[in-house]
């Protein structure tokens, strides 16, 4: 039986380790996006190898590619009304607005006093 070099010693030599840290920053990313949408993601390390045609029939080429598809937070979408001339609103055309509240003419001194005072004066 011949012996196999281990895959992880190839990739581990790939741009003198670079592959190697790229591949751990990449999973590593992934992993957080994973964890902070709730949702799966994919991480994909592509190996092209092919015949170096300007050397000797023993030497190749290995190129790589590495793929990261995190997943995305949600953003809600925003909810707005037509209006009869086409356009969107946030408020809704056929509901009445409502006019603004008006404090009491009586109020405006026990608007000041504060929970302790009133409990006092009571």
């Amino acid at each position: 039986m011949t012996h196999q070099r281990p895959a992880l010693d190839l990739l581990n030599d790939i741009g003198r380790g670079k592959l190697a840290r790229e591949l751990t920053e990449a999973l590593h990313e992934l992993n957080t996006a994973c964890l902070e949408t709730g949702k799966k993601g994919q991480l994909q390390l592509r190996l092209t190898v092919e015949p170096d045609k300007d050397a000797p029939r023993d030497r190749f080429r290995v190129s790589t590619d590495i793929q990261v598809k995190a997943p995305k937070l949600g953003v809600r979408p925003s909810l707005f009304y037509v209006t009869d001339d086409g356009n969107l609103t946030r408020t809704d055309p056929n509901q009445e607005a409502f006019e603004p509240l008006r404090g009491l003419d009586g109020d405006a001194d026990d608007t000041t006093l504060s929970t302790s005072s009133r409990k006092k004066a009571n």
